[in-house]
């Protein structure tokens, strides 16, 4: 019984990687490098928006994974983690 949730657990974590691996595969054939890439800056500009998203991430989590349970002020505001595309990108 607990080797058929090993397996399962297996494969949902493997279908979930491909899925990644193709996300990341279509962002990056569709969005040019730029100087920007390597300013130190942006990375860390980047990084901090990072931490957002996985923080509140692990909130909805904590919350039972679902939407409806999770409460933003108990984390950083959704809106928080992923700015508009034409605002700076600095925290």
């Amino acid at each position: 019984m607990l080797g058929d949730h090993e397996r399962r657990t297996t494969r949902d974590f493997s279908i979930l990687q491909e899925l990644i691996v193709e996300l990341a595969r279509a962002l990056f054939l569709r969005l040019p490098d730029t100087p920007a890439d390597n300013d130190p800056l942006m990375q860390v500009a980047a990084q901090a928006r990072i931490e957002r998203l996985l923080s509140v991430a692990a909130g909805k989590i904590i919350a039972g994974g679902s939407l409806a349970s999770f409460r933003p002020d108990r984390a950083s505001s959704p809106s928080s983690v992923l700015p508009p595309v034409n605002s700076p990108a600095a925290p």
